[in-house]
C-alpha cells in the first residue's frame, strides 16, 4: 500500500532502519536475512493458508528491496539489544 501510494500519488517515503543496515535489507542478507526467515517461518507455521502467506511474504521481500534503495535513516548507537528487532518493526510490513 505504501509503495502504491508512492507510485500512484507521488507520496514520499522516508525509510527508518532500526538496528539493521539498509544494504542488508536491499541485498536480503546479514541480520535482516536471519530475522526475515524467522518471521517467515513463524507466519507459515501458524497460518491455515500457507500458499497465500508465502505469496504475500514474497511481495514483502520485493517491496523491501525497493524501499531500501530509497535511502533513509539508520538508528545506531546501541551496542546491545534485548531482542532481535522483528522484520515487521523494521519496515511496518502491514502497510507495504
Amino acid at each position: 500500500m505504501i509503495l502504491e501510494n508512492k507510485k500512484n500519488r507521488g507520496h514520499a517515503i522516508l525509510p527508518a532502519f532500526y538496528y539493521v543496515d539498509s544494504s542488508d535489507v536491499k541485498e536480503q542478507s546479514g541480520s535482516f536475512s536471519i530475522a526475515f526467515a524467522r518471521h517467515e517461518k513463524k507466519l507459515l507455521e501458524n497460518s491455515e493458508d500457507g500458499q497465500a502467506w508465502a505469496k504475500r511474504i514474497e511481495g514483502w521481500g520485493k517491496a523491501l528491496k525497493e524501499v531500501s534503495s530509497l535511502g533513509g535513516m539508520t538508528l545506531q548507537g546501541q551496542t546491545e539489544r534485548t531482542d532481535t528487532v522483528s522484520v515487521a518493526e523494521v519496515c511496518g510490513m502491514g502497510g507495504i
